[in-house]
């Protein structure tokens, strides 16, 4: 591969220099904005369900599992795509809003309902298998009324507003700015090699007519390093005539 690269013109290599360069800050830049993204679409869900969750475990302490599974309802009508799960203190779940609870495995091991029964809040974003998408799980403690009252983990789950499709999203739009600005870094790249290489060639041609023996002068060009370079090869030519 080193070779083959070698053997390459001056205006390929500097083109396939500048293509890699500009793909790497290309790539750089997708990164900073997938994650900008996606940090935005968490913190916008986490927010949403921190927010019912509260409601929620404010009316199963005060109404007891009754009182959660009574706002399930109204959320689950204002979200769909929502899901309320309650879980006992061994982890088995009593009720769920879009599956059979007897037919459910036991919960005590994830890590929001871990994390809400030891500390009194937990929260994880996991793909789910069976949702086929990106969740946020959000769960709270909540102690229902009596003496003693009962413990329960209340959890709420909501998939990530459009993570999921998030790469799609963002890289088709990215996709057609990134062959844009490559077209003009290509374009920049052939007017600067002209510029550059056009003197060098004219210089190229009268050495070969010098080397033939014909009458020949290194041109006159306005780039001041290749002027002195064209100067002193004139220089050398006519002292070498004397």
């Amino acid at each position: 591969a080193g070779m083959s690269f070698s053997k390459l013109t001056l205006k390929k290599k500097i083109a396939i220099l500048m293509t890699l360069a500009v793909s790497v800050i290309g790539l750089a830049a997708w990164i900073i904005i997938y994650r900008a993204e996606r940090s935005d679409s968490i913190e916008y869900t986490r927010t949403m369900l921190s927010r019912y969750l509260n409601l929620m475990a404010v009316s199963g302490e005060e109404k007891g599992i009754g009182g959660v599974k009574e706002l399930s309802g109204i959320w689950t009508a204002l979200y769909p795509d929502g899901r309320v799960t309650v879980v006992g203190l061994n982890g088995e779940v009593v009720t769920d809003t879009k599956a059979d609870a007897s037919q459910m495995e036991n919960h005590y091991t994830r890590g929001e309902v871990m994390g809400a029964f030891e500390s009194g809040e937990g929260s994880e974003l996991r793909y789910s298998k069976t949702q086929r998408e990106w969740q946020i799980y959000m769960a709270k403690r909540v102690i229902t009324p009596g003496s003693p009252g009962e413990v329960y983990v209340v959890r709420l789950s909501y998939p990530v507003a459009k993570l999921s499709g998030l790469i799609k999203n963002v890289t088709i739009p990215f996709i057609k700015y990134f062959a844009l600005i490559l077209i003009l870094v290509w374009l920049g790249t052939y007017l600067v090699l002209r510029l550059i290489l056009t003197p060098l060639n004219s210089l190229s041609r009268a050495a070969s007519q010098i080397a033939r023996g014909e009458k020949a002068r290194f041109p006159i060009t306005n780039d001041d390093e290749i002027q002195a370079l064209s100067n002193t090869l004139n220089s050398m030519q006519d002292s070498l005539q004397k």
